[in-house]
C-alpha cells in the first residue's frame, strides 16, 4: 500500500471513530432530555421520543459499522502486501536453493570425471 491509500485509510478511519463518538453523544443527550421531559411531565414528550425513535432506526450502529467497515478494508490491504512480500521472499529462497542443489548436482556428476 502506497504511503497516499494509507494515509486515506486512516483518515477514513479517524473520521468514522469520530462519527461514532459523535452519535454516541447525541443519543446520550436524547437520553438525558427524555428523562427530564418525563420527570417535568413536559408536553414535547411524544414528539422527543418520536424523534429519537426514528433516530435509533436512521442511525441503529451510529457509524461503528463504517469503523468497522474501514479497518477491515485497511488490515485487508496490509495482510495482502505482507502475502505478496513473503512470497517474493520465498521466491527468492527457493531460486538460491534451487541453484545451490543444481550446482551440488552437476559438481557430483562431474566428480568422477
Amino acid at each position: 500500500m502506497n504511503d497516499l491509500q494509507e494515509k486515506l485509510h486512516d483518515e477514513g478511519i479517524r473520521l468514522a471513530i469520530k462519527m461514532y463518538s459523535f452519535i454516541k453523544w447525541l443519543k446520550l443527550l436524547l437520553a438525558c432530555v427524555i428523562c427530564v421531559a418525563y420527570f417535568m411531565d413536559s408536553s414535547w414528550l411524544l414528539e422527543v421520543i418520536v424523534f429519537a425513535v426514528v433516530f435509533m432506526l436512521v442511525l441503529p450502529l451510529g457509524f461503528f459499522d463504517t469503523y468497522v467497515e474501514k479497518l477491515l478494508e485497511y488490515n485487508a490491504h496490509a495482510i495482502e502486501e505482507r502475502v505478496l512480500l513473503n512470497a517474493a521472499e520465498s521466491t527468492k529462497a527457493f531460486v538460491k536453493f534451487s541453484k545451490n542443489i543444481n550446482d551440488l548436482y552437476t559438481k557430483f556428476n562431474n566428480f568422477g570425471k
